[in-house]
Formats: C-alpha cells, structure tokens, sequence
C-alpha cells in the first residue's frame, strides 16, 4: 500500500509492515514553460473546494489582510480544468499551498501542480515538508504574520522570485519526480532496494 499522508496516519496503516509514504509526483512535461520564466500577472495563487477546513478563511484572511497583492483565487463554483487551469497558474508567482489538514506529510495535488507550474509555494511549517526544501525553496509560516511577511520579501525583488521559484521546482524534480516515485513503487513491490535518490524513507 503506498499513501500520500505519513506520520501517525501511516504508522496505522502499516501494522502489517506493508504501507509506504510516497510525495504526490512531479511531472514537468505537463508544463511548456514555468510560470517564473514568464510574465506574471497575478502575485497570489490559490484554488480550493469550499468547506475543506479552513483553507478558505486563510487565504481571505490573507487577502484582507494584505491588499497590496494581485490575487487570484479561483472560484469553487467556476473551478478551472485542463489547460484552463494550467494557463492561469503560469500567470502567478506564488501558490498557496493550504491543505485540509496540516502535518504527517500530507499535501493535497495542488501542491504538485504548483511546483509543476514553477510557482514559489507558501507551506505550512507543521507539514513536514520544512525537511526536504529549504527556506530558500519555500515560504513556510506558522501563522498569517508568516505568510505576509514571506510573501512580502520574495516579490519585492521580481528576479529573486524567479531565482527561489526555479531552485524550488528543480529540488521538487530532484526528489519528487514522476520517474522517481514510480521506481520506488516498482522497486518496493518488488523487493528491491530504494532509489538512491529517495529521501521520504523516514516518513
């Protein structure tokens, strides 16, 4: 069995000793050009269904809080598919990267889809992901001060975006690549030793 959430969740799940964790995969033949080698027309990017916890009251907090951001927030009652959704993550700098819940690893697929997209990501601290990407590689906050404050500092310089947008999506291919975690599974099915590259054995 192999899960996209580990910590207590997977330690459950693996009584038997036969559940792994693995990150939801990158693919970056899914995008023709990252959104930080184009023209931005949008700072703030986060798309999510009403009534999953409390991502919502997050980013209108955000958003109220901050005004001095271009935000795009997608409608869950006019969600965006298909190249529709890909095209509008290319116009953004960062992803809001809120899950329903926070820790164990858990990330719901935006956060693929972000890193896939070439946005720099705001993460919560408490997911785990702190680990395995640097402060340089993302925005992680504990609490909303976080989020302005991180935000604020990686676009007041439109090349240093770009610059922390890049190192974070080619760590993302470096450890959370398609290729890579397909061979993880294929290799954990049958009983092979673990990419040298996989660094999530620990989850």
């Amino acid at each position: 069995m192999f899960s996209t959430t580990g910590g207590r969740t997977l330690q459950q799940l693996n009584q038997k000793g036969n559940a792994f964790f693995i990150p939801n995969p990158i693919d970056a033949s899914l995008t023709e050009k990252a959104a930080y080698e184009l023209e931005a027309k949008y700072d703030l990017f986060f798309a999510g269904r009403k009534g999953e916890g409390n991502q919502w009251t997050r980013a209108l907090s955000l958003r109220t809080q901050a005004p001095e951001f271009r935000y795009c927030f997608v409608n869950p009652k006019k969600p965006l598919w298909g190249a529709s959704y890909l095209s509008t993550l290319a116009e953004c700098r960062v992803g809001l990267n809120f899950s329903i819940v926070e820790g164990e690893m858990y990330a719901s697929d935006r956060m693929a889809q972000y890193l896939e997209a070439g946005l720099l990501l705001v993460t919560d601290r408490a997911s785990g992901y702190a680990n395995f990407f640097s402060d340089e590689e993302m925005i992680f906050y504990s609490n909303i001060e976080d989020i302005m404050s991180g935000c604020r500092e990686a676009l007041a310089d439109d090349a240093e975006w770009r610059r922390r947008a890049n190192k974070s999506r080619e760590r993302a291919l470096q450890i959370m690549s398609s290729e890579l975690v397909c061979k993880f599974i294929e290799n954990t099915t049958f009983q092979k030793a673990q990419p040298n590259q996989w660094v999530f054995g620990g989850c």
